[in-house]
């Protein structure tokens, strides 16, 4: 809704002219629309930084794959099957942000509550990168709807 600068009546956005008095809606109409685009840029960067975090659990998962090659050659391609996973999730996150994230929250919470239910020593295992990792994710799963909400109110 823009307000008229002259009778402070609502009008719809898109409005030229104030329904109620005809006063001209041109500069509260480009204020709202400087506004949109700035708070579109900064919705826009943590959406790129919801990228980042799958890429980065992507890496990480990558790491670990390479690292576990020599112990479990099946383990670490699995990982790396993974890995490869967080990173199409990433690329994925530049049309849909939100879902993207989701499915990679998903996805790393159940890989570690499957290591929990096989052997219930590696909740332990790394403790700190899976709790980064979750933080990460959770942080790009709220940025991903705020996307999604301001899109969506702005019908987008």
């Amino acid at each position: 809704m823009l307000r008229c600068p002259q009778c402070s009546q609502p009008n719809p956005l898109g409005s030229n002219f104030c329904e109620a008095c005809g006063a001209s809606l041109a500069e509260v109409a480009d204020a709202e629309r400087m506004a949109d685009e700035a708070e579109a840029s900064v919705l826009l960067e943590q959406v790129k930084k919801a990228r980042v975090a799958l890429f980065i659990v992507g890496g990480a998962l990558l790491l670990g794959g390479a690292l576990a090659w020599r112990v479990d050659e099946v383990a670490a391609w699995t990982t790396m099957i993974l890995a490869a996973i967080f990173f199409g999730l990433a690329v994925w996150a530049k049309r849909n942000p939100f879902a993207a994230a989701v499915v990679g929250l998903v996805a790393f919470l159940s890989l570690v509550l499957a290591n929990l239910a096989v052997d219930p020593s590696t909740l332990t295992n790394g403790i700190v990168i899976k709790v980064i990792a979750i933080a990460i994710l959770l942080k790009a799963v709220r940025d991903g709807l705020a996307y999604r909400a301001f899109r969506k109110s702005r019908g987008l």
